[in-house]
């Protein structure tokens, strides 16, 4: 209930500034997902007997992913949700003036016209901004000159966008580091893992215990790959005869730290 409030008032103040300030109200949008990369993802989920994934709108996708999924597999509906994810554009700040259709404003992720950041002002620059702009619409507060200039708007939206990146990479990258830390100290882990996607010589495999993902190198000589079926199997009279494994099946596999990249 409570994120479904803060989503609601995102959304008016977004209308509310945008009636007011055309041209330089800082929003934020999201674009339709790749259809090259979703259609990748599609031919991955119909391999594994998933047919008929759809994702046009935002309604078609959540209905697919709510059918592509298993309730009695949660790791698998949050994988399937994590790899969509990476198939989508990512959100960012705009400033109005710089778009003049309806459909490059909206929010695809969230199937709204108009989108804000203004719940969270403590933490987001972006969201102190919509506060300046929603204060000077209901004549609390004059807006900032600045903030009435398109290009600086635009200089300032860009930066924020960039920093918000920088901060993602960061984050992601200190996560990788302190992996690589616990399993130096560990050593060599076995843990269970699921198939994302069967490529010509590796199989990239998702733990969910350690929430990490990695490569297993495959050797021509001891496994034939068939790519476009997503499937594995291990070749006569190597020591894997008779194992065979596909997309999103489980592995138990071992993982150790990489001490030459430190990864």
């Amino acid at each position: 209930l409570i994120e479904e409030y803060m989503l609601l008032a995102n959304e008016l103040a977004a209308t509310q500034i945008n009636q007011f300030f055309r041209k330089v109200s800082v929003l934020r949008r999201h674009e339709a997902p790749d259809d090259t990369k979703m259609s990748d993802l599609a031919e991955l989920l119909k391999c594994h007997g998933f047919e008929n994934f759809k994702w046009q709108s935002n309604r078609e996708l959540q209905k697919s992913l709510r059918r592509a999924g298993k309730e009695s597999d949660p790791f698998l509906n949050r994988l399937i949700t994590i790899m969509t994810t990476r198939c989508m554009a990512r959100a960012e700040y705009f400033c109005t003036g710089n778009f003049k259709k309806k459909s490059e404003m909206a929010h695809f992720g969230l199937a709204l016209d108009r989108y804000s950041h203004f719940t969270s002002p403590i933490r987001r620059y972006a969201d102190d901004i919509v506060h300046r702009m929603l204060a000077s619409t209901l004549a609390i507060s004059p807006l900032p000159d600045y903030l009435q200039n398109m290009e600086a708007c635009t200089t300032l939206v860009e930066d924020i966008n960039d920093k918000a990146q920088n901060a993602k990479e960061a984050s992601r990258a200190t996560a990788g580091f302190h992996l690589f830390l616990l399993f130096k100290e560990k050593g060599r882990v076995v843990a269970e893992g699921v198939v994302m996607r069967i490529g010509k010589d590796t199989v990239q495999v998702a733990v969910e215990e350690f929430g990490t993902e990695g490569n297993m190198n495959m050797e021509a000589i001891d496994w034939n790959i068939i790519v476009e079926k997503q499937h594995v199997y291990g070749r006569p009279l190597s020591k894997f005869e008779g194992m065979n494994f596909g997309i999103f099946d489980r592995l138990v596999v071992s993982i150790e730290a990489n001490l030459e990249d430190g990864r």
